[in-house]
């Protein structure tokens, strides 16, 4: 009894006006089913967008005998460019542009969000670094993107500073985030990435790289190709 009375005692205190405990109403539910469809109907149509906007979206696949240290595929989409740069709308298109990009490397690609983003540019002459330097320089950057889970964004090309970069990655087997954005029009044998919907494509190489154009580094793990004006 005494334990019968305290409990009713810790109720009163904590429900002093006797108000029936709240359930969910019908209203409620309803308004919770709602918002979750409105949700999978703005992911839906946020994928149909993101299909429409890849002109070309897959794998790319180096072959052995030319590389020998590249990756089994590596990743691949083709966008499109705004035309005018002046037109006040090209910074709103490329955001709309960017946004998708994202979102594939990051969900698609299952990358997750990196914690650093390295942008690594210069020149796409080839240059000749001393051993001593380059093995620094590789050592270095594979530490730091290793230690930091980094992204690391060149080029995309295998001349100059990109090359270099995708070597260096290679070298200490960093298993990082190296993606290349890169020109459509420049890059050899790109007719084969053309029109891919999510399958797998091999990219020769057959010339090598030039003022005219230039080949893909193979051992970057994602590629933006950029149809620039």
């Amino acid at each position: 009894r005494r334990v019968l009375s305290r409990s009713r005692s810790l109720s009163r205190r904590l429900n002093p006006l006797n108000v029936p405990e709240a359930r969910p109403s019908a209203a409620l539910n309803a308004g919770l089913m709602l918002v979750q469809r409105l949700y999978r109907l703005r992911l839906k149509l946020a994928a149909e967008r993101e299909a429409r906007s890849w002109r070309a979206v897959g794998r790319v696949r180096f072959p052995r005998e030319d590389f020998e240290m590249s990756p089994a595929s590596a990743r691949f989409v083709r966008v499109g460019e705004s035309a005018d740069a002046s037109d006040p709308a090209t910074t709103v298109a490329r955001h709309e542009t960017a946004i998708p990009i994202g979102r594939w490397i990051v969900h698609e690609c299952r990358k997750g969000v990196p914690s650093v983003i390295i942008s690594i540019t210069g020149g796409a002459q080839d240059f000749n670094m001393h051993p001593r330097l380059y093995q620094a320089f590789a050592h270095g950057l594979a530490k730091a993107t290793i230690a930091t889970k980094a992204w690391v964004f060149t080029g995309g090309t295998d001349a100059g500073v990109m090359d270099l970069v995708g070597r260096a990655l290679a070298e200490y087997r960093a298993d990082v985030t190296c993606i290349g954005v890169a020109a459509w029009g420049i890059v050899h044998n790109r007719e084969a990435m053309r029109g891919c919907e999510g399958g797998l494509v091999q990219v020769n190489k057959d010339q090598a790289s030039s003022g005219l154009g230039a080949n893909l580094e193979p051992n970057h793990s994602h590629f933006i190709l950029v149809d620039a004006k």
